[in-house]
């Protein structure tokens, strides 16, 4: 195979990505942070209207060595009308080890389902979790991290928990 000099292959990626290093605050906030355009088609919120189902990693970081931690990220659908329910959740409380979750749902896994919204905005959920549910018109990540105690000090300044999110969508086959 020849190789040109003016061709470069992309990176082997197949997912998109969301947030990259995004901080937490301690009030809940979308964690987008990912300028879309040529070549990145993401935006904020998602739009899946051909979407079956959706898996996406998130990996959560501590900088700084607070005694505690309190940092939860959920994966929200609504249909367009701004009403977010909660799909998937994560619950991370460790105060040095980085956290990588996997969110997946849709694809008609939730058949003959109901299910009540219980978690108000800004609180954490009682732990990591989903709901059994297909795909709304739209999709967002969400997070929140409290931390107590310990020393605010990290290389670079900043003290307390990142997120990088990179999502996948399955389309219709």
């Amino acid at each position: 195979m020849a190789t040109y000099a003016n061709i470069k292959p992309l990176s082997d990626s197949d997912g998109v990505i969301y947030a990259t290093s995004v901080p937490l605050t301690s009030t809940e906030a979308d964690l987008y942070n990912t300028v879309g355009g040529i070549g990145n088609p993401n935006v904020d919120p998602i739009v899946v209207p051909y979407g079956q189902s959706i898996q996406a990693v998130v990996q959560l970081v501590v900088s700084g060595a607070p005694g505690g931690n309190l940092t939860y990220v959920v994966m929200q659908s609504d249909l367009g009308d701004g009403v977010w329910v909660d799909v998937c959740w994560c619950l991370y409380t460790q105060t040095n080890n980085p956290g990588t979750f996997v969110f997946t749902a849709g694809a008609g896994g939730a058949v003959n389902n109901s299910f009540q919204q219980s978690r108000t905005t800004g609180n954490a959920p009682a732990s990591s979790g989903s709901n059994q549910m297909i795909l709304g018109s739209r999709i967002r990540f969400v997070g929140k991290s409290v931390l107590s105690g310990g020393s605010s000090y990290s290389q670079g300044g900043f003290a307390g928990v990142l997120a990088t999110i990179r999502y996948r969508i399955l389309g219709l086959r």
